[in-house]
């Protein structure tokens, strides 16, 4: 008896043959569809969410810069749980006068390492940012 060499499939696949996909148009069309409104829609929420924080900076002008003396040493952790110190020479802050819409300013003090101290002057634009800290007055 001769043996038969084992195919890989049980069949011969025919070359004739076309193989069309089982999708209806209408489903691909509506798969586009869907896909392109949820990228204009993302496109969308993220030019709104710009357009909003570009109307809400408080930039203002700086009206007082004031160092209090204070040296002292400053430990922190690193991310890898190391101990650092840092000496500090005092507090360097600017007090921000922002207009606001009814003809009206508000101060705000910022706390600023001493570079960006000792780069503004009074007088100068600053971004008010992340700080926002009112001053009561």
């Amino acid at each position: 008896m001769k043996e038969e060499k084992q195919k890989p499939f049980p069949y011969e696949p025919d070359p004739q043959r076309t193989v069309k996909p089982q999708r209806p148009l209408w489903l691909v069309i509506s798969i586009v569809v869907g896909c392109l409104l949820l990228l204009v829609s993302i496109f969308w929420a993220v030019d709104t969410f710009n357009r909003t924080f570009a109307e809400k900076r408080m930039t203002g002008t700086i009206v007082e810069k004031k160092f209090t003396p204070a040296p002292a040493e400053e430990f922190t952790l690193n991310r890898r749980g190391g101990l650092q110190v840092r000496n500090v020479k005092g507090e360097f802050t600017f007090t921000v006068r922002v207009p606001e819409d009814e003809g009206n300013s508000r101060d705000f003090t910022v706390w600023v390492p001493e570079h960006i101290y000792n780069a503004y002057n009074i007088g100068d634009n600053f971004d008010v940012g992340p700080y926002l800290v009112p001053t009561n007055n």
